[in-house]
């Protein structure tokens, strides 16, 4: 139980066993009495609504329309035909999430050997109609058109109002969370990049833009940020070894540590394969969900992926329901049951059957 839930419960507590000794009532005060069972209710009525209400955020790994992405629903005529299939699901949820692996601009295509992302403005629309509602942009791509690439990017996402994170015009935009105000109490994503296979000059500056890079002080920095706007905070991490199911002690260091700070939830992405999952100190870090849309149809594990069904409240993530899926048409996730399931799941690594909040 976390400190927050046990400070409200204690002080429900206290009042209750107050009310009992009569600490509030006289032989002369039933007038104040009756007051105070009013009050009593009604705390408690506050306390469930606000405290006790669920809500659910959806979140998957890496999402581009660049490259084979684009030629795809140009020739389709359909710019929502990755979606198709997953749409209704991620429209459900209260909060969608996902790491948009692309800058969002206008230009020329680009081709399947290039290793720069460009997707169109239209990009940015159609995310929003199915359903997204914060993105991180803390990864190898988003600056691959540099200044104008990240205004334009930013630009056509606030466009749309679509929340972002890790990527800014400098250091301070950078370390700033996106924050979802749900009514009764806000959540805040913050997003990181592993610089270790980018140029320094993609990493966010005090003078100079860029993705905020994974290192202890943007670490603490966005952290302190981010608790002080909300009361969960989610990390988005951009790391790990491409193609390869297991994290690196980087990933897992930086994860921890998100987590001892304070971090609800630590949900990573990069390595175009699922990698891994744990529970650290009662908390779930997913190393990598996998590609969700992406042009990589060369291998299994490439068109392979995990959505997550995250339910949370007030006092963090009650259960998280695990939504394995497959792109069996080109760059059209659709979710998988049976043996398909089973064999994505088991690259989470993770016995299922000893944890009661983890459902499939």
């Amino acid at each position: 139980m976390s400190l927050k839930k046990i400070s409200l419960v204690f002080f429900l507590l206290v009042i209750t066993f107050l009310l009992k000794r009569g600490v509030f009532v006289s032989a002369n005060a039933f007038d104040a009495y009756d007051h105070f069972v009013e009050f009593r209710k009604s705390a408690y009525k506050n306390f469930l609504q606000k405290y006790s209400k669920e809500y659910s955020m959806v979140a998957v790994g890496d999402v581009s329309y660049s490259r084979a992405v684009e030629r795809a629903v140009k020739n389709r005529d359909n710019l929502f035909y990755p979606f198709e299939k997953v749409r209704d699901f991620i429209s459900g949820a209260d909060i969608a999430f996902a790491n948009i692996e692309t800058t969002i601009m206008e230009g020329r295509p680009i081709q399947d050997f290039e290793m720069v992302f460009r997707s169109n403005p239209s990009t940015a629309d159609v995310l929003k109609e199915v359903g997204f509602d914060v993105v991180s942009l803390a990864n190898n791509h988003t600056p691959d058109f540099r200044l104008k690439g990240v205004q334009d990017t930013i630009y056509n996402l606030n466009r749309v109002d679509i929340l972002h994170s890790g990527l800014g015009e400098n250091l301070e935009k950078a370390l700033q969370p996106a924050v979802i105000d749900l009514g009764d109490f806000k959540v805040s994503i913050i997003s990181f990049l592993d610089p270790a296979f980018v140029p320094d000059s993609y990493g966010a500056e005090f003078d100079s833009y860029g993705t905020l890079f994974m290192n202890d002080y943007n670490l603490e920095s966005a952290m302190m940020l981010a608790k002080e706007k909300s009361d969960l905070v989610f990390v988005s991490m951009h790391a790990g070894s491409e193609y390869v199911n297991n994290p690196n002690s980087f990933q897992v260091d930086f994860a921890r540590k998100a987590i001892d700070l304070g971090a609800e939830m630590v949900i990573g992405h990069h390595p175009h394969v699922v990698q891994s999952m744990e529970k650290y100190k009662d908390k779930y870090i997913f190393y990598s969900l996998g590609n969700f849309v992406f042009d990589q149809p060369f291998s299994y594990e490439t068109k392979a992926g995990v959505m997550l069904d995250i339910k949370f409240d007030y006092f963090g993530v009650n259960a998280v329901i695990l939504k394995p899926y497959y792109m069996s048409s080109f760059v059209q996730p659709e979710f998988v049951e049976g043996d398909s399931a089973t064999r994505i799941l088991d690259m989470l690594n993770y016995d299922f059957d000893l944890d009661e909040n983890i459902s499939l």
